[in-house]
């Protein structure tokens, strides 16, 4: 729901014609563009276009913040990135949900490519190798 991942909602709703979803304890937050029209669970299995993905509820950014998990990668938006996590001081931010969200995704074949929503790429096994909120040597 911040304002730099949602600004164009409406817009690449409009463009690409589809439908704004978002995990259900989120909705509360969304303020710069309509309500989502799919609400997201954790767990939750999607096909879209022949193509399935999980949905892994990992609050701390916020309240409502989601992995995307494929069978090669997991999109993390701001929970984890290259080297770091999201921050949990902002709106709806929660410093012991996100050491719990870390945990899961430490559970994550540390094969999959990991793409943040901000900076390069990463796989599991490098953040646990070197991430210090991650990395199990550290």
């Amino acid at each position: 729901s911040h304002y730099d991942h949602s600004k164009s909602n409406d817009m690449l709703c409009d463009i690409l014609k589809v439908k704004l979803a978002m995990h259900e304890s989120e909705q509360d937050l969304l303020i710069c563009s309509h309500q989502p029209e799919i609400l997201l669970y954790d767990n939750q299995n999607i096909k879209l276009n022949g193509i399935l993905f999980s949905i892994l509820h990992t609050p701390g950014h916020t309240k409502g913040s989601i992995c995307l998990l494929f069978s090669k990668f997991v999109i993390t938006g701001d929970t984890l990135f290259a080297g770091s996590i999201g921050r949990t001081d902002l709106n709806s931010g929660n410093e012991t949900d996100m050491i719990n969200s870390i945990k899961k995704l430490k559970k994550l074949n540390p094969n999959l490519i990991v793409y943040p929503g901000h900076g390069m790429q990463t796989t599991i096994k490098n953040e646990i190798k070197l991430n210090p909120y991650l990395c199990l040597n550290c």
